[in-house]
């Protein structure tokens, strides 16, 4: 078991032992420089990886990622910001090479209601949640059941108008008009956000389940500042265990999940709205809106201006 980085500099290891098989997971974010040179040193190579969600941290400009050599573009190799994973599920799909890749269609991290957008946008709707699987032990079919479930919370003040909102819905999304204050940030949406997180709290509370700082609760935001003021804010309400919430970026939270996710658009002008975007070669998957939306287990709340990112087609949808 080692990283791509650490076989490819102890070679040698390939040369004493010979392997049947190598497995790569999280394939789609490795380059293929990383790895075409460790995968002839066994009899066959499995990949695991999503296309569909972020690849690797690439800084070339899209025009100098391309690669503009005939034969290269004859294989597939149109631009090296993409993966060998996504170059070779593409070929198998096209020449219809069943035997040779596949799709995992079954999830059983997302309630069905947030796996619905992503399933319908960007999975071309082979995406099932994992209710109905036989064959599965009990605590399973109560972890998945507890997915169907239509209310999270079935205790809450009424009076209360955010926490009867995160009560009643499962996925929701909160519109903040612009208010510019710095660049990248957005007050009212860190207020909003710090609200959100005390009222969730206070409904664990109320309905006697178990809260944990680091797993239960995760906040996202495309912007470094927009994240330092949420932290500042959250520190500032008293909350606690507040230096134990994660709020961080898309990229960092891609292999992450927590039960709920709250995402800060933090957009303030329309020239900020390609900071959201990380769009595939075809242009009809957003892996970064993908990533964040299939972070959330329980409940998902987007907070942003409306007026502002009905403009990204994907998102008005």
């Amino acid at each position: 078991v080692s990283t791509v980085a650490s076989i490819s500099s102890k070679n040698d290891i390939l040369k004493l032992k010979k392997f049947d098989t190598i497995i790569i997971d999280e394939a789609s974010q490795i380059l293929e420089p990383q790895i075409v040179g460790i995968l002839p040193k066994a009899e066959r190579f499995i990949m695991i990886g999503d296309h569909k969600q972020l690849p690797a941290i690439v800084l070339q400009n899209p025009e100098l990622a391309k690669t503009n050599n005939e034969l290269l573009e004859n294989i597939g190799l149109l631009n090296r910001k993409n993966s060998i994973f996504e170059r070779l599920y593409e070929f198998c799909d096209r020449n219809k090479l069943e035997n040779a890749f596949d799709q995992l269609t079954y999830q059983g991290r997302m309630h069905a209601e947030i796996a619905d957008f992503p399933n319908q946008h960007f999975y071309d709707g082979k995406l099932n949640v994992a209710y109905d699987i036989p064959n599965l032990n009990d605590e399973i079919k109560q972890e998945l059941n507890r997915q169907r479930a239509d209310l999270y919370f079935e205790n809450s003040d009424e009076n209360n108008q955010i926490q009867h909102y995160i009560s009643t819905h499962r996925f929701g999304f909160v519109n903040v008009e612009e208010n510019p204050y710095l660049p990248q940030t957005n007050v009212q949406e860190a207020d909003l956000i710090v609200n959100f997180v005390k009222e969730i709290m206070s409904l664990y509370q109320l309905n006697n389940k178990p809260f944990d700082s680091k797993k239960t609760i995760g906040i996202i935001a495309p912007f470094r500042n927009q994240i330092a003021l949420i932290k500042q804010k959250l520190e500032l309400a008293n909350v606690p265990n507040f230096e134990q919430i994660t709020v961080d970026t898309v990229e960092r939270y891609q292999g992450s999940q927590r039960d709920i996710i709250l995402y800060s658009f933090a957009v303030t002008y329309h020239s900020q709205l390609n900071a959201l975007v990380n769009m595939n070669d075809q242009g009809n998957v957003d892996r970064k809106l993908n990533v964040a939306l299939t972070r959330a287990k329980e409940q998902l709340f987007l907070i942003g201006n409306q007026a502002i990112l009905k403009e990204n087609k994907i998102i008005k949808t």
